[in-house]
């Protein structure tokens, strides 16, 4: 196997280099989602009785119609 340029190599060496952190960010990525879906599930869950109702309060003036 014949030796490749130097700018060939340096280049090579950076494409593998920035391949190796994308994967890296890639996998940090993955194992954040998974700790955010194992804590989601695992958590304190809130119990609503049968016959809650939701209020909702809500603030200024309230339009009933499209503007436009």
């Amino acid at each position: 196997m014949e030796k490749r340029a130097w700018p060939i190599r340096i280049l090579t060496a950076v494409w593998h280099g920035l391949d190796r952190l994308r994967r890296l960010l890639h996998l940090i990525v993955l194992l954040f989602i998974c700790l955010v879906v194992i804590v989601a599930a695992v958590g304190d869950r809130v119990l609503v009785p049968s016959v809650a109702a939701l209020v909702i309060a809500p603030k200024g003036t309230l339009v009933d119609q499209a503007v436009g």
